[in-house]
This record gives C-alpha cells, structure tokens and sequence, in this order.
C-alpha cells in the first residue's frame, strides 16, 4: 500500500521521495520519510573493450572486460564467478597498470538507495532487492536483453556486485547477500564488509534495453523505483576500428598495430604480418559464433587464395614468369603495384566491415545504429540487413541468418572491392586473374568452370561465381556444409591454407 512519488531531482540527477500511506486516515501522511535514490543513466555503456588485458589461454582471443573469465554465455553474460575489475596486465598503451582498477567504461553511481547513505541500523531486518524485470521491449517485441552488474570501489581493493541472477533473474537480498556472490555478506547494513567512503559503479554486461526495480521492504514499508533504460556502448566507425585495433595488438602480443598497416610495404618484411592478421580475426568471430557470422567463416577462407596471390606477386617478375602457365601472363612486368592492389583490397574489406562485426559482437544492433545516426552520403553499413540479421539470430531463423550474410557479403563484392577490381582492370590483369581464380572451398568450381570467359574484375559476372549460380555458387556450397566441417575448413592457419593456391613457396620463406 505504500508508494514512492518523485518530488525533485538535484544536481547529480538523484530524486528525493516519499512513502505515503493510502491506508491511514483521509489524504493524510504517516511516517513520511526521504529516500535519495540514484537513477541509472538513460543510455549504459556495454563494458566490452579490452583495458584488462584478459586472454582466454585456450584460444588466444581477449576477454572482454564485463566477462572477465572464459566461457561465459555470449547470450546473458552469466557464468561470470571472477568480477574482476583488476587490469591483468599493463596496457599496451599506457592507460592502466598491472593490478590498477579499471573503471574507465563503468557508470560511476549506484541505482536506488546508495548504500553509504543511511546507517547500519536502517536496514536491520530489511529485505532490498535490485532486479530485472523480466519485460518485453516495445521497440522489438522480444525480451529485454539488457544486463548489468554493480561494484564498489576503494584505494586497494574492490568488490563485484551482482544483485540477480542473469537467467533466472531470482534477485537477492543485498542485507544478506550480493557481495562477490558469497552468501552472508551484504551490500547494505552491518553484514556489509564495505568502507564507508567506497565509491560505486554500475557496468554494462550486454546490449539491450533493460528495466531495473528497487525495492526495500521492512515491516509494513514496501516501496519500489523502477527505470528502463539502455544498455549500449554508442561510438563512431573510427573508434570501433580503434577499439578493434587494440583487440589485435592485445591478441598479438604487442606485435601487430593496424594502425601501421600500409599496403605498400615490402610484403616479405612485415606486411604479411598485418594480412595473416585480419583473415584471423575474420576466424575469431566465426569461431565464438558459428550460427551467425557466416560472412566471416568464408571470408577467412578467401583469404587463402588472397594471401597466395600477394605472396606470388612479391616474387621477381622473372622467377613468377617463368612459373606461370603461359595462358596467363600479362604484358607488362611491374608487380610491386599490383601486390599493392592486392593488398589495398583486403584492407579496404577489413576497414569497411570488419568493425561492424566489432560493434555487432560487442554491443548488438544498438552499436550499429548509433554508428549510422546522422550520416549521410555514402552508407558506412547497410543497416537493414543488420536490422534483419539480428532479429533472425534472436530467434534462431537460420534461413535469414544465411541470406543477411550473403546479403552483407554482397556488400563487399558490389561496392567495397570496386575500386580493386577495377584497377585490376585498367591494368590489363583481368585475363590473368579470370584464369587463375581458384575456390576458397576445397573442391569447388573455379571461376572459369562457373562463368566460361567471364570477368572476374566485373562485378555481375564475379556475383555469379560467388553467390547467384544455381547449385554451383560458392556462398551456397559453404552453407551445404555442416558446422563441424565448417569449423574445420576455416580453421586451418592462413599460410597453410594459402599454399594451396601458390605457383611460387610462400613469401617470407622462413628458415
């Protein structure tokens, strides 16, 4: 019978409220009481970059900082027994130290009643709960997705704070529990181990709208504050690919900042490096989600001719002259400007799509969107097929999870690689490659066998081979298989798989 109503906010966003009693008397108060309660931010950045320098020693790839640990569920972020807030290792660019706690992405207050506010005694006997509200989002028509956790922080040490259950959404009680998910030691009153003086953080777990409540109930007292709000980490093209960018160099140990990249370098020296590096990331992300990042399975796949194609080309003319079949020389002999093509390609996929998978991975469609807000002029994503290719993985619709990955693979053969292509073509090199084309697919049909006399530098002629040829096209081919064999196609190491489609030894030839 008791509510909370809002009478105003002050400056750090707070509302002070009140409990009436409706069951007391005519339009009368008893026991009026003030509650400062703290509101979360209408828009929660999801915790997903790297700054903790967590690896999963198992497969290489960095750990997002809101999971932690391996193996927690990519869906609802639950499995997390660790809560760490503790950078694992120094930055690799100097923002944070081994040990240091890293708070640079959390929401720096609490929801509800913080629980420095009031005494001890308070909450003796105390039931306060901070849970989800298992709701639907209207904007979607699916559950709420969104996840968060809280911390306290002090100098020296911190603690994780996770008030309900990621899937049962079963809150508990933070008089009793919450701290680190050990029983008997609570958030609130004298069971909290606390300092006074701690400050809190709320942290965005997963992506999505979420609806938190408050409530404390104590006798004959139950009142609630309720909020929906998002969870989504809202940045530009150009910081996904810096937030992507540091993925690399954590995953290779330091070694490989694409910010370096440039396709003009002696591929030999070191620009190998940077192209092994992008199909394997392509790997990663068809590796932790084979259901529906099917682009990048075969993306990783076409790297191997890619790979073996700028390899030959970094040869003397005269050594790969005498090595090619005759039917497919080319006039000239200048391959440093055509391994530099090759090269500008591949990193002009990568710069085009390889952070929308970033951003997808990280923080949904949300992330997506905010990307694309305001942009005019060239389409830095086709946002309907994201629209469509997360709404089919949220209700597990394979048949639309295969045609939005066509359809972004599309993307990148019709407008992102046009530019390539057509320097291949100005060049005179479109015969050379047509003949040489190979499928990424072991045993799949070459693009002569698919398109007689076709183009490959021709964007209608290539889409043929790729995806519109009944029964023959490479993207169907690659979704006849089963995952398992999916998984293993890709799997194999980009120089291993590359030497297949090589006239000359892979270059660099290591000793």
């Amino acid at each position: 019978d008791h509510h909370i109503f809002p009478i105003r906010s002050n400056k750090n966003g707070t509302y002070l409220v009140q409990i009436e009693s409706t069951n007391e008397g005519e339009g009368t108060w008893k026991n009026a009481l003030l509650l400062p309660v703290e509101v979360a931010p209408e828009v929660l950045a999801v915790n997903s970059d790297f700054d903790e320098g967590r690896i999963d020693q198992a497969t290489g790839y960095a750990i997002p900082d809101c999971d932690d640990m391996p193996g927690v569920d990519l869906k609802t972020g639950a499995g997390n027994t660790k809560l760490e807030l503790g950078a694992e290792r120094n930055h690799l660019d100097g923002k944070f130290t081994q040990g240091q706690q890293v708070v640079d992405d959390l929401h720096e207050g609490w929801f509800g009643v913080n629980p420095n506010q009031l005494a001890d005694d308070f909450w003796a006997g105390a039931n306060v709960t901070i849970r989800k509200i298992d709701k639907i989002d209207d904007d979607t028509g699916y559950k709420e997705s969104g996840q968060v956790r809280f911390y306290a922080k002090w100098d020296g040490g911190h603690y994780g704070i996770a008030p309900y259950d990621f899937q049962t959404l079963q809150p508990v009680n933070l008089v009793t529990a919450g701290v680190n998910l050990r029983p008997n030691e609570g958030v609130y009153g004298a069971s909290s181990t606390i300092p006074d003086g701690a400050e809190f953080y709320m942290e965005g777990v997963r992506p999505g709208k979420i609806t938190l409540e408050w409530r404390l109930q104590k006798g004959t007292i139950d009142v609630k504050h309720e909020q929906t709000f998002l969870v989504a980490t809202q940045k530009s093209k150009e910081e996904w690919l810096q937030d992507l960018r540091y993925q690399i160099l954590l995953e290779s140990d330091g070694e490989i900042d694409m910010n370096n990249f440039d396709p003009e370098n002696d591929f030999a020296s070191d620009s190998y490096l940077y192209l092994a590096r992008i199909y394997e990331y392509y790997y990663s992300l068809f590796a932790k989600r084979p259901d529906d990042y099917l682009w990048a399975g075969l993306a990783k796949l076409a790297g191997g001719p890619v790979y073996a194609g700028v390899s030959d080309a970094s040869y003397p003319p005269e050594t790969l002259y005498a090595t090619l079949p005759g039917d497919v020389l080319v006039v000239d002999t200048g391959f440093d400007e055509l391994r530099t093509t090759l090269m500008e390609m591949a990193e002009d996929v990568y710069k085009d799509i390889s952070w929308q998978f970033r951003a997808h991975e990280a923080s949904g469609i949300y992330a997506i969107r905010y990307a694309t807000k305001g942009q005019s002029g060239v389409q830095i994503v086709n946002l309907p097929d994201w629209e469509a290719l997360d709404e089919a993985i949220d209700i597990k619709d394979t048949a639309v999870i295969q045609n939005e990955n066509g359809d972004l693979l599309q993307r990148e053969q019709q407008a992102t690689l046009a530019r390539g292509f057509g320097i291949l073509r100005r060049d005179g090199r479109s015969g050379m490659f047509s003949r040489c084309a190979e499928n990424p697919i072991p045993g799949g049909p070459d693009f002569q066998d698919v398109v007689p006399n076709g183009d490959i530098t021709d964007y209608g002629d290539r889409w043929k081979w790729v995806k519109t040829d009944p029964a023959q096209a490479m993207f169907d081919l690659w979704n006849a298989k089963t995952q398992a064999q999916q998984l293993q196609l890709s799997s194999k190491p980009i120089r291993d798989h590359a030497a297949d489609y090589a006239w000359l030894p892979l270059r660099p030839i290591f000793q």
